[in-house]
């Protein structure tokens, strides 16, 4: 489950501010409104979308989740054997948002999950079992790029991530049971990215471990 994996806008207005001195003459004021009329509405100006200048990483900036499903079987582990086109997305969002490195090469990574749902269904052996893996939250976490295309994701430094999972079996065994799996996003990856999509395989020693993650660029 590794690669390419948010960019970072200097606040300008400050710099404006302060070259304003005690004496500046203060700006005009806007013209009155005739009777009658209403004034327009002030325009709204949208964010800068979230993406690296040409010094920094292509994995700097902002990406939403479009095939999650490696991560979420390898969060599942023992809960359930939810392997190939068994296990589905069925709604929610994930986004990761990649700061810009520091002057020491170490970046802050926000994973944001909002409502994320897979489900997996199961039959074996007499016995079908239904699986729901419900992530929510949110973590920062240092990350640091080692070298070209590699990222090593830390331990959250803050984190309301968490996951929750539901597991309901019938057939020749019935039962119910449910559990909070620790989400761990840590570890050693591999990326590739374009200016729109980043994939990302985590690492087992040297060896990619599993399908990628893939992402797509988002404001």
């Amino acid at each position: 489950m590794t690669r390419h994996l948010i960019g970072l806008f200097p606040l300008i207005g400050i710099a404006f501010l302060g070259a304003c001195g005690d004496d500046a003459p203060p700006p005009p004021p806007p013209p009155p409104v005739p009777p009658g009329l209403v004034a327009p509405p002030a325009p709204v100006v949208a964010p800068p979308a979230l993406v690296p200048s040409a010094d920094q990483p292509c994995i700097v900036g902002r990406w939403q989740a479009n095939d999650f499903l490696e991560a979420i079987r390898g969060n599942l582990g023992q809960n359930v054997r939810a392997e190939g086109g068994q296990l589905t997305t069925a709604g929610g969002t994930i986004t990761f948002a990649f700061a810009a490195p520091d002057a020491t090469g170490v970046g802050q990574l926000v994973a944001s999950a909002d409502d994320l749902v897979h489900r997996a269904r199961i039959v074996e052996s007499g016995m079908t079992i239904n699986v729901t893996h419900t992530m929510t939250g949110q973590a920062t976490m240092p990350y640091g790029l080692p070298l070209p295309g590699a990222i090593t994701v830390e331990n959250p430094t803050e984190s309301t991530l968490h996951a929750r999972v539901s597991v309901n079996a019938t057939g020749i065994a019935r039962f119910n049971r449910s559990s909070s799996p620790r989400v761990d996003l840590s570890g050693a990856y591999q990326y590739e990215c374009t200016p729109t999509e980043l994939r990302a395989w985590r690492l087992r020693g040297t060896t990619r471990r599993g399908a990628p993650v893939v992402f797509d660029r988002v404001p």
